[in-house]
């Protein structure tokens, strides 16, 4: 692919659909680089939002973890489906950062683990995206999740 061009040369018609996707990505990428940066409190935006999704299921009584969702691997069928990085509860994040929570309630020795789909908007405000456990949980994410990139 040129990496520079005149926009109004390119024949969207004549490229492939792997350089279309190619495209796409560094197209993505530019836009993610021009974008501010914040610092925001994950943990407690997190927390606040879920109060308000009925479908939600929130706790940290047996702990939890945070982590950023940029894409998924359809070769995998479990969590590892799910690319991001785990991050802390207070981190740098960019405007509309897909997040997957995963809350870990009941009791000491029958734990429960509820997964929390939230897209961070800024600072100061988050959105409820979806929820669900049980073993399949990732892959019924899939598809809210390529909503949402």
């Amino acid at each position: 692919m040129v990496k520079t061009m005149d926009i109004n040369t390119i024949d969207l018609k004549a490229l492939t659909s792997a350089q279309l996707a190619e495209l796409t990505e560094l197209i993505k990428k530019e836009a993610a680089s021009r974008q501010t940066a914040f610092i925001c409190n994950v943990e407690e935006l997190v927390k606040n939002i879920m109060k308000d999704a009925p479908e939600s299921r929130y706790s940290r009584y047996n702990g939890g973890w945070l982590k950023t969702v940029t894409g998924i691997d359809k070769t995998q069928e479990n969590g590892y489906s799910i690319k991001g990085e785990f991050i802390k509860s207070v981190t740098q994040l960019l405007p509309n950062t897909l997040i997957l929570d995963c809350s870990i309630g009941g009791s000491r020795k029958n734990q429960d683990k509820y997964y929390n789909l939230v897209k961070i908007i800024d600072a100061d405000h988050a959105e409820f995206i979806a929820a669900t456990d049980g073993k399949t949980w990732a892959i019924e994410l899939w598809p809210a999740i390529e909503a949402n990139l």
